[in-house]
């Protein structure tokens, strides 16, 4: 029948959300997020109870405030337990506190500025890419990537852009920072010192809210945004300063010589010649970008759904392949797609 039936026509690879285009999967990420704010609340709800009904007996706000400053690592030293069975609870509680809750601030610290740090790094790539040149060719030899203009960060610059990021953050900080020296009776310079010894999570013990409302809002509000936010200053600041001297290696990386060694080496299959998946796994390699049995089983994977061996995967699926269900590709032989993947990582 010529042109056979629209839905022999149909293509088989449709729903990008299942293959490669939709990237790596985040649920994992989220569950583990979700699990997480899950046991702060659990963590919090032992702590009032260890505290003002089993322990200690302080009221159910001086327990709140004493569990987040815990588990924070501030610790003011206005409140500390005061009984030999108290104080064994609280190795227990403290140490369990710090290690799993500070996973999860450090998740919502990165979440709160993710979307403003993405957005510099979005203009700060079209930067560098507008200053990409391919227009040099030495006689002594192939410099294989042309003039690249990166621009050069600065320790100055890397700063400058963590606190842009943060800027709202940290003015949100600063004005419930000075509401709540107004209401304790503080100067603004003692409220920005408290302010700056609890983000930093130093802690002296000079200085902290002493009324209940105040340790109220410091508990749920204060103490967790600014641990959070001055986590994800200082780790995008050490992040950025990697970044800078890994794009300093990279530069020189890219200003060096295409040798005849160079050659030998990519040339894997031995041909006397070298193609641009042979340049490209080298290359990665050679950056660190990827290890060498991360491309290999890549390319075992590309090979095992291309069944007719043509080099090439065709978006209506191979000839010789057959499939139940017309929208979904079946590139699998023996086990699931996943199956075969991890045999090969």
């Amino acid at each position: 029948m010529l042109g056979g039936s629209a839905k022999e026509k149909e293509p088989i690879l449709k729903d990008e959300k299942e293959g490669f285009a939709a990237g790596k999967n985040e649920k994992g990420i989220n569950s583990m997020f979700i699990n997480s704010v899950v046991f702060a609340v659990i963590y919090v709800f032992i702590g009032v109870i260890a505290y003002s009904y089993i322990f200690e007996k302080w009221t159910i706000i001086d327990s709140l405030f004493f569990t987040v400053v815990t588990f924070s690592t501030i610790g003011y030293g206005d409140l500390n337990p005061t009984t030999d069975t108290s104080r064994a609870f609280t190795v227990v509680f403290g140490l369990t506190g710090i290690a799993a809750l500070g996973f999860t601030l450090g998740i919502l610290g990165e979440r709160l500025s993710e979307s403003r740090r993405n957005s510099f790094q979005e203009e700060r790539n079209k930067r560098i890419a507008s200053l990409f040149k391919e227009d040099r060719n030495d006689k002594e030899g192939q410099n294989i990537t042309g003039d690249i203009n990166v621009p050069q960060d600065s320790v100055f610059s890397i700063v400058r852009i963590e606190i842009a990021t943060h800027a709202y953050n940290i003015l949100f900080l600063l004005i419930m920072a000075i509401g709540i020296g107004f209401y304790e009776g503080w100067t603004i310079i003692t409220s920005i010192y408290y302010t700056t010894i609890t983000a930093t999570t130093v802690g002296y013990g000079d200085i902290e809210p002493k009324t209940q409302l105040m340790r109220l809002l410091c508990t749920f509000i204060f103490i967790p945004i600014s641990v959070c936010v001055m986590g994800s200053i200082l780790g995008g600041i050490s992040s950025g300063i990697i970044e800078m001297e890994n794009s300093k290696a990279n530069r020189e990386f890219f200003q060096r010589k295409l040798t005849v060694e160079d050659i030998i080496a990519m040339d894997t299959n031995e041909d006397g010649e070298v193609d641009k998946v042979e340049f490209l796994k080298f290359m990665l390699i050679a950056l660190d970008k990827v290890d060498e049995p991360t491309v290999d089983a890549i390319l075992k994977l590309f090979d095992t759904l291309d069944h007719n061996k043509s080099g090439t995967l065709q978006k209506n699926g191979n000839k010789n392949q057959t499939s139940k269900n017309p929208h979904v590709a079946t590139y699998h032989s023996n086990g699931g797609f996943l199956d075969n993947f991890l045999n090969f990582v």
